[in-house]
């Protein structure tokens, strides 16, 4: 009986800390393109009334992702609840049309019909109409607050000043940009390029009656972002889908996009800067005590801000997408597609208390440190901020107003405080753990003498 007891607890200490060693996941950074948008120009037969507007099949996308979202992190994982919290929950959009409609798309998937607030019971519905003297159909059957349970959630958004971490890129919110794009247009790496995309110009200059001296591959990239919002329309296409026209086009987007953002390093040092610089004060704010009820943080953004955090990630480039013309290489991505998605999971270590990250795009792991699909946090932070962050963003951009880096900073006493009280509960745990598997062991080692003390 004693032997049995003393097993016993040498398994529970050994349990114990097994789980106190676990990776726990502790917030989650969500970063998607907006699904399916009309096209930026019109150059083609199929008549677009809009321009940069969010589609039908946009906002299914986004649902759809919304839904996925909702089925891994409040169904199988338990980590959301199942209702909006806004305690818990943060949205950001782009001051765009796209990105905000594909917010609410997204956060319906998230938060479906039926999941929204419902009216305090037995209230009197006559203090649900406002003192308006005209009247609509009589709603007051319904127990919802909204019809059919849906859930308004707060969408965070500003003004261009506001929008730097996710519009550095444009020159309408980084005004040197414009300066920083046309000196691209000189290097020999631009020559290049065009050299290497001439017979596919070409092709594309006779399939739309045009001189081929018309077009460089940035102006044949305009054609392509028309024709492919024409085939998530179900419009009908000048170039048939599976030939090599199409594909040779579709590697002519994805460079011209990746070279005319993040041609040079410093474009991608200028344009990371703000961006991780807003990525990593969430994770910083978690571990100084800032808001930490908050899970999740959500931004609604564009194919540039997911295609700048795959580059600083050593994830794609346009040189290895360039290469994708003359050979297959799974290894290098391509421009982030509609409704593209990027998950950002932090991870607390129960033992050490340190922080890791997973990042996951479109469902697949990214092996960003190694073979491990963990990475150190403050090791990642540290060499992001070492290899790209400039000094002062907005002297770059030609603003007025400073930026303050995101630099390495000192820790604040009660970040101290708490790791130091941290340190001393897994001491003291730890302390715990040891005395049960000794006192175990000890019993362990008794019962083993006694039976095989000879009997008198």
């Amino acid at each position: 009986m004693s032997q049995g007891i003393s097993i016993l607890l040498l398994l529970i200490s050994y349990l114990l800390a097994a789980a106190l060693a676990e990776k726990q996941l502790e917030m989650v950074l969500e970063i998607y393109r907006h699904g399916a948008r009309s096209p930026l120009s019109n150059i083609t037969e199929n008549k677009w009334s809009t321009r940069g507007q969010l589609t039908e099949i946009g906002m299914k996308q986004s649902f759809i992702r919304g839904s996925i979202i909702r089925n891994e992190y409040v169904n199988k994982l338990k980590f959301l609840d199942p209702q909006y919290d806004i305690d818990k929950v943060r949205l950001r959009s782009t001051d765009r049309d796209r990105t905000l409609m594909s917010a609410y798309s997204n956060l319906l998937g998230l938060f479906p019909l039926g999941t929204g607030p419902k009216l305090p019971e037995g209230i009197d519905l006559k203090l649900t109409k406002p003192p308006i003297s005209l009247s609509v159909d009589d709603l007051s059957n319904e127990k919802f607050a909204l019809p059919y349970g849906y859930q308004p959630v707060t969408i965070l958004t500003g003004a261009d000043e506001d929008e730097l971490p996710w519009g550095a890129t444009e020159d309408f919110i980084c005004p040197k940009m414009k300066e920083y794009h046309a000196a691209l247009y000189k290097t020999p790496d631009y020559k290049m390029i065009q050299a290497a995309f001439e017979p596919t110009v070409r092709s594309l200059a006779a399939v739309l009656g045009r001189k081929p001296e018309e077009f460089d591959f940035i102006q044949a990239a305009k054609v392509y972002d028309v024709l492919i919002a024409d085939r998530y329309q179900n419009n009908k296409s000048i170039i048939k889908y599976d030939s090599p026209l199409w594909r040779n086009l579709s590697i002519l987007a994805d460079v011209a996009l990746t070279f005319e953002k993040f041609g040079e390093k410093k474009l991608i040092d200028y344009t990371s800067t703000p961006l991780f610089t807003e990525l990593f004060s969430k994770i910083d704010e978690k571990e100084e005590g800032i808001n930490p009820q908050v899970k999740w943080h959500e931004f609604s953004a564009h194919d540039t801000n997911l295609l700048l955090i795959l580059n600083v990630l050593n994830q794609t480039s346009w040189k290895c997408q360039l290469d994708r013309l003359y050979k297959e290489n799974d290894t290098c991505f391509p421009k982030p597609p509609f409704a593209s998605l990027i998950l950002i999971e932090v991870y607390k270590d129960t033992e050490n208390f340190e922080r890791s990250l997973k990042i996951i795009y479109n469902g697949k792991v990214l092996k960003v440190c190694g073979d491990n699909e963990f990475c150190d946090y403050a090791k990642l932070k540290r060499d992001i901020i070492s290899r790209h962050f400039v000094d002062d963003i907005y002297k770059v951009c030609g603003l007025p107003e400073p930026f303050v880096s995101s630099e390495k900073k000192e820790h604040s006493p009660m970040v101290l405080v708490r790791r130091v009280i941290a340190a001393l509960l897994w001491f003291f745990i730890s302390i715990l753990i040891l005395a049960l598997g000794y006192f175990g062991l000890r019993v362990f080692q008794l019962n083993r003498t006694l039976a095989l003390t000879p009997k008198p």
